[in-house]
Order: structure tokens, then C-alpha cells, then sequence
């Protein structure tokens, strides 16, 4: 029994020697919140970002700090098993799902997530992030842009037929 321990004793030495206690300063990246966000935008810059949901980063950032507060509040809460994404990621790739449609099988892909697994979790991030950003975006104008005042300043849309 001594023997084995100190075999495994031996075995744990010889990983320590093999590897440097240092850290190597110029190759550690800082672990982010949100990784894929992160990621595309450190890979492909702003012009990636824009690519995949005609959204700008700092448009992104302004939506994303409206709903900030309720999607935490309200996702990713209460029984059952939470998503390993986070927050801010799953609000970028349901930018990407509305501006790229296709299947769900091909944007699942961009993110190299399971289909099922992005599909459960986008469907329930619009559950719980729609109600907010209809409140935000639409009903906040209703005050202030009233259809009066929209076509009295010419801004209706071009192509409705009446």
C-alpha cells in the first residue's frame, strides 16, 4: 500500500518539474462574461459584429442595457437547469437568429451549440426578454410619435399601399 503512494507521490512530482509555476504574461487572456460576444468581436471586430446583426457594438450595448436588468431578474432563474450561456451572449445570438434566419440548425452552428440546446435556449430568452423590449422600444413612443404626427412630417412608410 506504501508502495502505490509513493508511486502516485513520484507520478505528481515528476507534473509539477514538467511544468513552469510562472505564468506565461503575454498568453493569459481575461476570462470575459460574455465569451461569444467577446470572442467574434475580438476575432472579427466591429465590422463581424455588424455582419451578423446589422447592429453595431455600441448599439448592441445600448439595447442590451435596457434589458439588462429584467433579463437578469427573470431568466435563468427559479427550477430546473440553468443555461451555461450568458445572458449577453444569448442576447447576441438571438440578434444573429433575427437578422440571419435560415434554419436553426445553421445558426446553431455559428455558435458550434447543439440545435436542440440553442433552440431551447433562444425560445425561452424571447419569452422572458419580449415583454421588456416592447415596453422599452414601442410603447415609450406611443406618446411622443403618434401616427398624426408621422404623416403630418412625411415619415410613413414608402410602400404602403393606402
Amino acid at each position: 500500500m506504501l508502495e502505490i503512494l509513493e508511486d502516485r507521490e513520484e507520478a505528481r512530482l515528476e507534473e509539477l518539474n514538467r511544468y513552469s509555476d510562472e505564468v506565461d504574461v503575454n498568453n493569459t487572456e481575461p476570462t470575459s462574461t460574455c465569451p461569444i460576444f467577446d470572442g467574434i468581436y475580438r476575432d472579427g471586430g466591429a465590422e463581424a459584429v455588424l455582419r451578423l446583426t446589422n447592429f453595431s457594438p455600441s448599439e448592441i450595448n445600448t439595447l442590451w442595457f435596457s434589458v439588462r436588468g429584467h433579463v437578469h431578474r427573470y431568466w435563468n432563474v427559479g427550477r430546473g437547469r440553468r443555461s451555461t450561456f450568458a445572458a449577453k451572449d444569448v442576447f447576441f445570438m438571438l440578434l444573429v437568429v433575427m437578422k440571419c434566419g435560415g434554419t436553426w440548425d445553421m445558426v446553431a452552428r455559428i455558435f458550434k451549440v447543439k440545435t436542440l440546446t440553442f433552440i431551447k435556449t433562444i425560445t425561452g430568452f424571447i419569452e422572458v426578454v419580449t415583454p421588456k423590449l416592447y415596453e422599452e422600444w414601442v410603447t415609450s413612443q406611443l406618446d411622443v410619435t403618434t401616427m398624426g404626427a408621422l404623416v403630418t412630417s412625411g415619415h410613413t412608410f414608402n410602400n404602403f399601399p393606402w
